[in-house]
C-alpha cells in the first residue's frame, strides 16, 4: 500500500505492509471510491494479503456523523 504524508514542502510518499496503526486511514481505490482501512492480514512471506474497507453513504456532512477510528 502507498502511504502518502502531506508536509509544507510537499508530498511524501512510502511503500508499506500496513499495521494496526494504519486501520481508520482513508484508502484510495482506482475507481475514485474511498474506504476506511479496517483490517490487514498477510501470510509470514507476504505471498498473499486480505483487508476490509469499510464505506459509507451520504449526503453533505451532518454535525453528528463521525466513523470511529477515522483520522482527518
Amino acid at each position: 500500500m502507498t502511504v502518502l504524508t502531506i508536509e509544507r514542502a510537499g508530498v511524501e510518499r512510502s511503500e508499506v505492509w500496513p499495521e494496526a496503526s494504519h486501520y481508520g486511514l482513508p484508502v484510495f481505490l482506482a475507481g475514485g471510491e474511498v474506504g476506511l482501512l479496517q483490517e490487514w492480514h498477510h501470510s509470514e512471506g507476504r505471498s498473499w494479503s486480505r483487508w476490509t474497507l469499510g464505506f459509507a453513504n451520504h449526503v453533505g456532512r451532518p454535525d453528528d456523523w463521525a466513523p470511529a477510528n477515522q483520522k482527518i
